[in-house]
C-alpha cells in the first residue's frame, strides 16, 4: 500500500512539473524592436543630408513626419495581433524613436500597417489627447480643413536647370489612407528581433502613383475641391506606401 501511494505521489509530482513547464513555455515572449529608417539610393540618410533623387535633382529635406497605424502581426493560427494602434514618426531625425513590443511565443509570418489614419482615427478630437499622444493637437498634424495630415514632407529641391524650389506636401483625407502588408519570419523562440520599416525617399517622388514635377507640383494641402491639388496628394500617398520596405534581423546586444 505504501509503495502504491509512493508511485501515485511520484506520478502527481512529474505531472505537476510537466504542467509547470508547459505553462512556462506558453508564457515565453519574444521581443520586437520596431523603427522607421529614412533611406535614399539604398543607404540610410538623415534629415540634414543633401540627397540625390532619381531624376538628378538634389533634395534637402527640412521636415519628414508621418503616421503609421494599426500595426499588426499575423500568428500561426492566422490571427492578427495588434502591436500599436498609431505611431507618429520622423525618420531621419535624431533621436529616432524605437518602439518595443513583447509578444507570446509563436510563428509570426506577416506584418501589416496603415500609412496614414483610417476613417475612425482620422475622426478623432485632437484636443482630447495629452500632448505625448500621436493624435494630440500638440503634434501639429491636425488641420480643420482636412482633419489630420497623414504625412508632412517639406524641403528644398535644386534642379540642375532651374532655381531652388520650396516643396511642401501635406497629404490627408480618408480616401488617401493606404495599407501595406509584408511577409516576415519571426519564428525563432527566445530572440529579440529588429524590424525596420525603410522609407525610400526618392520613391516618394517617383513611383507607381507618378513622377512629381517639382515646378508645377511643388505643394499639396489635399484640397478635394481643387483637382490639381488633390491629384498631387493622391500621387504622394500612393508613392509613399510603395516606398516602404521591411527589413528584419536578429538584435545584437
Amino acid at each position: 500500500m505504501k509503495k502504491l501511494a509512493a508511485q501515485i505521489f511520484s506520478f502527481i509530482l512529474v505531472f505537476s512539473m510537466m504542467s509547470c513547464n508547459e505553462d512556462q513555455k506558453e508564457t515565453i515572449s519574444k521581443t520586437i524592436n520596431f523603427e522607421v529608417e529614412l533611406r535614399n539610393q539604398g543607404m540610410p540618410v538623415e534629415i540634414t543630408d543633401t540627397l540625390m533623387l532619381n531624376n538628378g535633382d538634389s533634395f534637402y529635406p527640412t521636415l519628414i513626419k508621418l503616421y503609421l497605424s494599426s500595426i499588426q502581426l499575423q500568428n500561426g493560427q492566422g490571427e492578427w495581433i495588434m502591436l500599436e494602434d498609431v505611431i507618429i514618426t520622423s525618420p531621419g531625425s535624431e533621436p529616432q524613436s524605437t518602439y518595443t513590443f513583447n509578444l507570446p511565443d509563436g510563428n509570426y509570418s506577416k506584418l501589416r500597417m496603415g500609412v496614414g489614419l483610417d476613417s475612425t482615427l482620422n475622426a478623432s478630437d485632437p484636443l482630447s489627447f495629452p500632448n505625448d499622444n500621436p493624435l494630440a493637437a500638440y503634434q501639429g498634424m491636425y488641420w480643420d480643413m482636412i482633419k489630420y495630415r497623414f504625412a508632412i514632407i517639406e524641403g528644398i529641391v535644386s534642379p540642375e536647370d532651374s532655381n531652388r524650389i520650396l516643396v511642401a506636401y501635406h497629404p490627408g483625407t480618408d480616401p488617401l489612407y493606404k495599407e501595406v502588408e509584408f511577409d516576415i519570419d519571426l519564428s525563432n523562440s527566445g530572440i529579440t528581433y529588429d524590424v525596420t520599416a525603410q522609407l525610400n525617399l526618392e520613391e516618394i517622388f517617383d513611383g507607381p502613383g507618378g513622377t512629381v514635377d517639382f515646378i508645377t507640383q511643388a505643394t499639396t494641402h489635399s484640397v478635394v475641391s481643387d483637382p490639381h491639388d488633390y491629384a498631387i496628394a493622391e500621387m504622394i500617398m500612393i508613392n509613399l506606401a510603395n516606398a516602404i520596405e521591411l527589413s528584419t534581423s536578429v538584435s545584437t546586444p
